[in-house]
């Protein structure tokens, strides 16, 4: 069951980390030089979002890498 949960932390981890990726082409490639300020403000909302979750899950993954006592 352990082995199990941590491949869905890796691989919600590399989901989030390939959103944030294409959000951030979008936001500061396109939405960014065409001034659509509202969409600009949305992608940045969704790039922060998205470190947190991942913080949140690596935090997680280490709290059960170490071995209770």
């Amino acid at each position: 069951m352990v082995a199990a949960q941590r491949v869905s932390a890796i691989t919600t981890i590399v989901g989030s980390v390939i959103l944030m990726v294409f959000v951030g082409l979008l936001t500061f490639g396109t939405w960014w030089s065409n001034h659509q300020w509202l969409w600009v403000a949305f992608g940045i909302v969704v790039i922060v979002v998205n470190i947190v979750f991942v913080v949140l899950q690596l935090r997680k993954l280490r709290a059960k890498a170490k071995p209770a006592k």
